[in-house]
């Protein structure tokens, strides 16, 4: 995309594009939508239409290629079946009005998931937008056809997933932007990946999402209840004196705030030695004060395993305590 855009209307669709800057930005200009620089080059190849050039004369042309306003549908499906993410501008004052420059806005944004429009889905096939959220060796997978409402919830070891998207034949698949599940080879042409911040995973913001979506008072009926109080009730039990549970996470995770005598790091290593998943303090935190805290990724369901993982890592805290006061 070009550093410098030259025209007050090119300068509009760079600062809109940033915007959606993973999509296929259709600009609306009178009866076109067009798109241009990379959109154009993709657009144009995979439409099968005629890639262009505006700009020439100036020395710095730049790509674009254009779709009738009134045939725009079609070829959004053809698109969203090639799975792309597509974003709509369209001008939101009649052109003849306006004193300056046309006043544009994204309408709407649609992806292979998110789409409802016959035109790009199949009558025999389903639709499936997927998510998938990993803890330690173990992952949940949800999946939704938004056009049948047909909705699906389940949990199986991370080595799983990648063959259990492909097997569900998902159009999109949802995760945490800071935690990758799936490899890049993993990517294939089948489904778009789609990053979302990590908070839209935690257990509180999915609880009260699907809970307010069903209308329900709690998931237990479904099998999705909350471990968190086996967790609690584990540590009330195991952990020595002089550690504190300092807040309970959303979802999976446990903060623990160690005693003064008890290095998180130290911690972390011993424990990552006897396969119990903590992550120490500065994870949290990169300020010096949190040095004393781990998070205790405590797994779903809550089993006998999960049980004997922190009454482990209570001797481990307990062996650490007495190493540091002899």
């Amino acid at each position: 995309m070009a550093d410098t855009p030259s025209t007050p209307l090119m300068r509009q669709y760079n600062a809109i594009k940033q915007q959606v800057p993973h999509a296929l930005l259709l600009f609306r200009l009178g009866d076109f939508y067009e798109l241009f620089f990379e959109d154009a080059v993709l657009a144009a190849r995979e439409l099968e239409i005629t890639l262009t050039s505006r700009n020439k004369e100036k020395g710095a042309p730049i790509p674009m290629c254009g779709v009738p306003y009134h045939a725009a549908e079609g070829y959004i499906a053809r698109l969203i079946q090639k799975g792309h993410r597509v974003a709509i501008c369209d001008q939101m004052e009649d052109p003849a009005l306006a004193k300056k420059l046309v006043k544009r806005e994204i309408t709407r944004v649609v992806t292979p998931g998110t789409t409802t429009d016959s035109l790009a889905l199949r009558s025999h096939e389903n639709n499936f937008l997927a998510a998938v959220s990993r803890l330690g060796n173990r992952a949940g997978v949800a999946h939704v056809d938004v056009s049948t409402g047909e909705f699906r919830v389940t949990e199986m070891d991370a080595s799983e997933v990648a063959a259990a998207i492909e097997q569900l034949g998902a159009s999109e698949v949802l995760y945490p932007a800071d935690l990758p599940l799936l490899a890049a080879e993993d990517h294939g042409p089948r489904y778009l990946r789609t990053d979302l911040e990590d908070w839209i995973f935690t257990f509180d913001y999915a609880d009260r999402t699907l809970r307010d979506h069903f209308r329900l008072l709690s998931l237990d009926g479904c099998g999705l209840a909350n471990r968190q109080a086996a967790a609690l009730k584990s540590l009330d039990r195991h952990l020595p004196a002089g550690f504190r549970l300092v807040r309970p996470e959303g979802g999976y995770f446990l903060w623990i705030e160690l005693p003064g005598l008890v290095s998180a790091v130290d911690l972390y290593r011993i424990a990552l030695s006897r396969g119990i998943s903590i992550a120490p303090g500065p994870i949290f935190s990169q300020r010096r004060e949190f040095d004393h805290f781990i998070r205790l990724n405590y797994g779903h369901p809550w089993t006998a395993a999960s049980d004997a993982a922190v009454a482990t890592l209570a001797d481990i805290m307990r062996a650490l305590i007495r190493k540091a006061a002899a």
